[in-house]
């Protein structure tokens, strides 16, 4: 799955040991969004819950169907375009590797509960199978997520669910897991993955996508041209884009739009592109030939950024600021 369909289609994993809040966590974070949950003990063979039922942990073995029906679903899911929230422990690390693996849509929510919670939790809880006594084995075998894992949240989830949801939901959102959001968009924008597009003109718009390319990190979305004339042409980053195409003087449209060198290399607007390692970014643009109008520096309302203008002379800024990040802290 590619890197842009991974981020509009995810599954979330809300794991954690017995009396974390799986199931109560992760059905309320998939009715805010509109998705799909699932259950990860619906997966376990017959086999797995009477073992439970008698008061026996599972072990490795054990495991293994049941991880492999799990990641089954998952790549159902995605074939399906369809995003989707299960609750499942994932205790240890290469359990949460196998599901991760090939699958960048997967992302892990542990659901972390002070010891005397959890006991409260299972003491007083309901489970068709699962006894409290098996609460204990369970922590032993638990391998907390460490900074090192990738696309792992860890939230305290002591407090009600209301708030952690939010607090979930939030974290979600800065770290860029979830954007297609269902129930939680604006009614008037579309259930897509970006809703504001730039569109630019250039001269020579073939010249121009394959410098964009090269100088700045841009990636082909799709290019429509009869020889040197592009029609339209589309150009992501992450997942964001520009489209763009040639400019002319005679359509309706193109005489609306002058180009930088008309008007005394003044523009109108500039697009805003956030990067990973902004002083990178900067060397590698000027490389490839950016004209720097604005010097790499720290910004007033956070990191560091730079802008520059292209081969045909539209400026562009790039830094290390995120502003979803800001909104949603």
């Amino acid at each position: 799955m590619s890197e842009a369909a991974a981020t509009q289609f995810p599954i979330i994993v809300v794991m954690g040991v017995a009396g974390a809040g799986k199931t109560t966590i992760g059905s309320a974070l998939a009715a805010r969004l509109g998705w799909t949950y699932r259950e990860g003990d619906d997966f376990h063979p017959p086999s797995n819950v009477q073992k439970m039922r008698a008061g026996h942990p599972l072990n490795d073995q054990d495991r293994a169907p049941w991880l492999q029906a799990i990641a089954r679903w998952m790549e159902e899911q995605s074939r399906a375009h369809a995003p989707a929230v299960i609750g499942c422990s994932a205790l240890k690390r290469k359990y949460r590797d196998f599901l991760r693996q090939d699958r960048p849509q997967v992302w892990f929510l542990y659901l972390r509960v002070p010891h005397a919670e959890l006991e409260r939790r299972v003491e007083t809880r309901h489970h068709r199978y699962m006894p409290a006594s098996l609460l204990d084995s369970q922590l032993e075998t638990l391998e907390e997520p460490q900074p090192d894992e990738p696309r792992v949240i860890a939230l305290e989830a002591d407090d009600t669910v209301e708030t952690t949801v939010d607090t979930a939901l939030r974290v979600l959102r800065m770290r860029n897991a979830i954007i297609r959001e269902g129930n939680d968009m604006n009614p008037a924008a579309r259930d897509t993955l970006c809703t504001v597009i730039p569109s630019l003109r250039y001269r020579d718009a073939l010249a121009a996508i394959d410098w964009l390319c090269r100088a700045f990190g841009f990636e082909k979305h799709a290019v429509y041209a009869e020889g040197m004339v592009v029609q339209h042409a589309q150009l992501t980053f992450g997942n964001g884009m520009v489209m763009l195409g040639s400019a002319d003087n005679e359509s309706a449209w193109g005489k609306r739009i002058a180009q930088p060198d008309e008007i005394g290399g003044r523009e109108t607007q500039a697009c805003y592109v956030v990067v990973a390692d902004c002083a990178a970014h900067y060397e590698h643009a000027r490389a490839a030939g950016a004209q720097i109008v604005d010097e790499l520096e720290p910004k007033d309302y956070g990191g560091s950024g730079y802008s520059c203008r292209d081969l045909e002379g539209h400026l562009w800024s790039f830094g290390d600021y995120d502003p979803w990040a800001d909104m949603q802290s």
